[in-house]
C-alpha cells in the first residue's frame, strides 16, 4: 500500500541504536533520579528526556537465570516495549529514559510471553509517569510583584 495524504505510512516500530541507554552513564542518571517502581519480577526506573522519545535500558543479573534464560528474557522485553512504547505516558519534554531491572523469577506454566512482560512494562510506566508528575509539579501560586 503506497501512503496518499489522507491515508499516511505507519511510523516504523523499529528498535533502532536511538531508542537503547547505550552508556553507563545514561543508566546511571536514571537510578540517581530515585524513582522507581516494582511489580512482578520487573523494576523500572525513569527519568525524563529531552530526546522526545523513550529509550529503554536493560538490567538483566545472572540471577535472573541462564544465559539462554537471560537472553529469552531480554528479547521478550525488548519487543514488549517496542510495540507499546506510544501507549507509555509521556513528560513535557517528550520521553523518558527507562531502565528494566529483572529479579529471577519463573514464567508461568502457560508461558505468556511478551504479553506477560508488556502488561507489566504498560502498568509500571504509568506509575513512574505519576510518581513524576506528583514528585515534580509545581503547585505554588505564582508570586505578586
Amino acid at each position: 500500500m503506497t501512503p496518499t495524504p489522507d491515508n499516511p505510512a505507519p511510523a516504523p516500530r523499529s528498535f533502532r541504536a536511538a531508542d537503547r541507554l547505550t552508556h553507563d552513564r545514561q543508566y546511571k542518571a536514571v537510578y540517581d533520579t530515585r524513582i522507581r517502581k516494582v511489580a512482578g519480577p520487573l523494576s523500572l526506573s525513569a527519568k525524563p528526556n529531552s530526546v522526545g522519545r523513550h529509550r529503554l535500558g536493560l538490567a538483566v543479573p545472572r540471577k535472573a537465570g541462564s544465559a539462554p534464560k537471560r537472553n529469552r528474557i531480554k528479547r521478550m522485553i525488548r519487543e514488549a516495549f517496542r510495540l507499546t512504547r506510544e501507549r507509555f505516558p509521556a513528560p513535557p519534554s517528550g520521553g523518558y529514559d527507562l531502565v528494566v531491572g529483572v529479579r529471577a523469577h519463573e514464567l508461568p506454566k502457560a508461558d505468556p510471553g511478551m504479553e506477560y512482560y508488556r502488561d507489566l512494562l504498560i502498568k509500571l510506566a504509568g506509575l513512574v509517569h505519576r510518581e513524576w508528575r506528583s514528585r515534580f509539579r509545581d503547585d505554588r501560586p505564582e508570586p505578586k510583584p
